[in-house]
């Protein structure tokens, strides 16, 4: 053996060695599912680029995919639930040495199509499977045409992504779910008040019931329709809102009426909306799944609804929070100027819409089962508005028998309303809207007293008591004098 050979065959043998375990076994982190009127996408989101194999069965209604060279086949995945419009009837799932194979039975003859895309700006490498859900739809010519298929691969990012990956895996509360029987045997949630007087800076809230009209939602196996679950805990809700001398509630349906998605936040916006709230329940092919959920925008969403907008001036100039009127009055016209005001609005509205759901997710915890304890970012219509922070609450499974039990009555929708009004109150305690008196000084927020304030007024504007303005302030007399400095709300 030549000293060249040798030192070649121990220079692979060390290389080996170090060759980090990652790069030598694949895995697959989440499965997905899309659905449209034309066919069923399901994508395998993978750490590499998969190797994998196909095959569909003669008759064309058995469609198997092997993917290879996987480090952990017994990783539990989260399901994926099939809509039944799809030409999908049901997938099983095998494992083999470093070897998952998942196999699709079919409603009708077809032929996939299966492509593996390299990692991109927006996401990592997958392994796409198209349904056709028409069998004289022809879209094999797809993975003939690498144009073709890189243009169609990138409107994935259009379609509405459905909850089938993520809420229908296992809760991670580790707070069980107490019986169904105590829950409805529980007491009833406060009755709303109804105070009329309100203070005079209010946050202005809109509750929209999902679904309706002929959108009838998810449907539990008893019959309960989501689009009847999501009105009565809205309507419940904005009781509880109005009822709040901080806040003012309005709906963007007050009757079983069917409103496009993107009109929702359209709807919010004529109201001079401060917050969206999307009310839904959910269902899982995992009849066990239970618990709520609260959804936020995603970040590739958030970006695609900005570039829109960037080319759309009309829109531009109804946007709220003062956004619309600082571009609109930009005397250049700069498209650079407008294109940093929408990332800052859009921006400041998902962080708040973050922060409202963490809020809401507390409050909601400690009553009833949660689904996730953390918000989920998602791409979803509803809360598309870049000057709106919005947010989707999931309040439970109908595909979960005991939760379609709670949520056909009046009083537990009354209970998941009252516990979301709880959540909001502490937001906007936190929170309140500042005044152009009002300094910001890192998280805590100062009012410049003028001229015919009182504690009393300065109070009503905030939001707070007497008392406690007197409290923050360390005050014992009563007496405001003109420019004094009150802390309104202290740093967080």
């Amino acid at each position: 053996m030549s000293f060249k050979l040798l030192k070649y065959i121990i220079l692979v043998f060390f290389t080996v060695l170090v060759i980090p375990k990652e790069l030598l076994a694949n895995e697959i982190k989440v499965i997905r599912a899309f659905e449209s009127n034309e066919k069923t996408r399901i994508v395998f989101d993978m750490a590499q680029l998969p190797k994998y194999q196909v095959g569909l069965a003669a008759n064309k209604l058995s469609y198997e995919v092997r993917i290879k060279e996987i480090d952990n086949p017994r990783k539990k995945l989260a399901k994926i639930a099939i809509k039944k419009n799809s030409v999908i009837n049901g997938v099983k799932r095998g494992m083999r040495t470093n070897e998952v194979v998942y196999i699709f039975s079919l409603k009708k003859k077809v032929t996939p199509v299966t492509f593996a895309l390299k990692a991109n700006n927006s996401a990592g490498p997958r392994l796409v499977i198209d349904f056709p859900n028409n069998t004289k739809q022809e879209i094999s010519n797809l993975a003939q045409n690498d144009r073709q298929v890189t243009k169609e691969v990138s409107n994935i990012n259009e379609l509405e992504a459905a909850l089938f990956d993520d809420l229908n895996s296992e809760s991670d509360s580790k707070t069980p779910a107490a019986n169904v029987e105590s829950r409805l045997a529980a007491p009833e949630p406060p009755k709303p008040t109804h105070n009329k007087k309100k203070n005079l800076h209010t946050y202005r809230i809109v509750i929209d019931p999902g679904h309706g009209g002929k959108d009838p939602g998810a449907l539990g196996k008893r019959g309960l329709k989501e689009k009847v679950v999501t009105f009565g805990v809205s309507k419940a809700l904005v009781d509880y809102i109005n009822s709040d001398p901080n806040m003012r509630g309005y709906l963007t349906r007050t009757r079983d009426k069917f409103i496009e998605l993107g009109e929702r936040s359209e709807i919010a916006r004529k109201y001079k909306a401060d917050l969206l709230i999307s009310i839904h329940a959910d269902s899982a092919a995992n009849s066990r799944a239970q618990g709520a959920s609260i959804l936020v925008l995603s970040n590739q969403r958030a970006n695609r609804e900005n570039s829109k907008l960037e080319k759309n001036k009309h829109k531009q100039k109804e946007l709220l929070s003062g956004a619309g009127e600082v571009i609109s009055g930009n005397a250049n016209n700069n498209p650079y100027f407008a294109s940093m005001i929408l990332d800052l609005t859009s921006d400041h509205a998902r962080t708040e819409g973050y922060k409202l759901a963490q809020e809401i997710l507390k409050s909601m915890g400690k009553s009833i089962h949660l689904h996730r304890s953390s918000p989920i970012h998602r791409s979803l219509a509803v809360l598309k508005a870049p000057d709106i922070p919005s947010l989707l609450i999931e309040t439970g499974f109908l595909s979960n028998a005991d939760e379609e039990r709670l949520l056909r009555t009046a009083k537990y929708q009354r209970e998941v309303a009252y516990l979301i009004y709880k959540g909001l109150k502490e937001y906007v305690r936190k929170n309140p809207i500042l005044i152009k008196e009002d300094i910001q000084e890192g998280n805590a927020v100062y009012y410049l007293a003028k001229k015919g304030d009182s504690l009393s007024k300065i109070a009503q504007m905030h939001g707070l008591s007497v008392n406690e303005l007197k409290r923050l302030n360390n005050l014992k007399s009563n007496i405001v004098r003109i420019g004094q400095r009150f802390l309104v709300k202290e740093a967080q």
